[in-house]
């Protein structure tokens, strides 16, 4: 057999490694100061699809420090202060770290042997997810990637509790009209009928109306339907607004029916000791999805999924691989993954939360958490008190839905719009947009800890030139 090829050993050597490793943490710490100091001005540098795509066709060898510095410059930058887009939070340090040695390990964790370290670590990192809950021992879940996948994961479960009898045309899931698309899409997947997926009205604040939820499983029930889950989101994609958790999980409970919480956002809040009341009542539920990048200041994509009875954990998935186990697939194994999840090679994700907790602790989780949520109230009441704004509704967590509304304008969709997309052009802030009953607003989620309200103050004063300007 022929030596091993010198590009190989050029591409495994472990100098140009470190030396490559150290140039871009340097780069990356460099750039890190810059941004928390607001410099350079732009949060996000706004180019065109088509520009980007043209940047980026080049396939020709390129020096990597090269490289990395134009991916860099080119990307939106989540920890400027001034970064107040998606459902995303900047990522520490520490966790970033963590991700360098989980990439070059590569321990796919499908089987214990393949995650010895990752497995463990995992299952520690989502107990005490349970316990921050408010779950007893008897829960427990697993990591994964992203909560469109948790999601999904968890609705398999509770269709999987259903009687073998049940006509699959028949059965119906009830979700708040505010629910994230994932949901629906996932009860699309498991074959429910578009008559089955029964959104349910909400109130004046964009929770799922109790009485509606109500009335709609009695017509569900009349009509011979079979309600599979009823869904509650903490919170709702839109405006941050929290079901009543307690009232819903108490009628489910009533009712024999599966009770999920869609928490991917929200149910962090568990981790704040001011904020945790927002999510009482998720302890009542059959099963928990949580992000960990969307205020936990981990990098995506990362998602408990947390059954408050752990026997519940293995309902989803009960296929046969030879290949993986030598134990039948319904032997409850918490140390074998892949019999619980849909994935089966799996990052080590779990090393990124946990290196935050030995590092600073559930502390620093708690006093983010409140931190953004206590500066997205303030943000309420800066608009509250600017005479040509309009706030959809008081925020409940860090998300924001505002817009430019004088009384004497009468295309605000329009004009908002056109605020929005000058905003992300000019690249200083970056915020997005959302509908309600019909209507944009703009669309703020203070995932930053590291924002002030200086930076807010900012954002208002710009949208009102800008307003002022499209509407003269």
């Amino acid at each position: 057999m022929e030596s091993i090829p010198s590009s190989l050993e050029q591409a495994f050597d472990p100098e140009q490694f470190r030396k490559l490793g150290h140039d871009v943490v340097d780069r990356l710490a460099d750039r890190l100061t810059h941004w928390l100091d607001r410099k350079p001005d732009e949060a996000i540098p706004w180019e065109s699809p088509a520009s980007s795509l043209e940047r980026w066709s080049d396939l020709a060898p390129i020096e990597m420090q090269t490289l990395f510095e134009s991916v860099i410059d080119h990307s939106v930058k989540l920890h400027h202060p001034r970064f107040m887009g998606h459902q995303i939070s900047p990522s520490l340090p520490i966790a970033a770290v963590a991700g360098l040695v989980t990439d070059l390990l590569n321990n796919g964790m499908g089987v214990y042997e393949m995650g010895i370290a990752g497995t463990a670590i995992e299952n520690t990192v989502v107990k005490a997810t349970a316990a921050k809950l408010g779950f007893d021992e008897g829960a427990d879940g697993f990591l994964t990637s992203g909560g469109s996948l948790a999601n999904l994961t968890a609705l398999v479960a509770a269709f999987e509790q259903l009687p073998t009898t049940t006509d699959p045309a028949q059965v119906a899931i009830l979700v708040s009209e505010q629910a994230h698309y994932c949901v629906t899409r996932s009860a699309h997947l498991l074959g429910v009928e578009p008559g089955g997926i029964i959104r349910v009205t909400t109130n004046d604040r964009y929770q799922m109306d109790l009485g509606a939820m109500r009335d709609a499983c009695s017509r569900a029930e009349d009509a011979g339907q079979k309600i599979m889950v009823v869904v509650g989101s903490a919170c709702s994609t839109s405006t941050g607004s929290f079901d009543d958790l307690t009232g819903i999980g108490e009628f489910c409970r009533a009712k024999g029916i599966w009770f999920h919480v869609d928490g991917a956002h929200g149910a962090a809040m568990a981790f704040s000791e001011k904020y945790r009341h927002k999510v009482a009542g998720i302890e009542f539920a059959d099963s928990v999805a949580m992000d960990f990048h969307k205020m936990l200041l981990t990098p995506a994509i990362i998602s408990a999924l947390i059954f408050r009875d752990e026997q519940k954990s293995y309902q989803s998935f009960r296929q046969k691989a030879d290949y993986l186990w030598s134990q039948s697939s319904e032997d409850h194994e918490w140390f074998n993954l892949a019999k619980r999840t849909f994935e089966c090679t799996k990052s080590m994700m779990g090393l990124k939360v946990y290196s935050i907790i030995r590092a600073h602790g559930f502390e620093v989780f708690d006093e983010s958490v409140t931190r953004v949520v206590d500066l997205a109230q303030a943000f309420g009441t800066l608009i509250q008190e600017r005479q040509d704004f309009a706030l959809a509704v008081s925020p409940e967590t860090n998300i924001v839905c505002f817009r430019y509304a004088p009384e004497d304008q009468q295309e605000l969709s329009r004009v908002n719009q056109e605020i929005r997309q000058q905003l992300l052009e000019e690249g200083r802030h970056y915020i997005v947009q959302t509908t309600l009953e019909g209507e944009t607003w703009l669309r703020t989620t203070l995932a930053n800890p590291m924002t002030e309200l200086r930076d807010l103050n900012d954002l208002l004063e710009r949208i009102e030139q800008i307003g002022q300007a499209k509407c003269s």
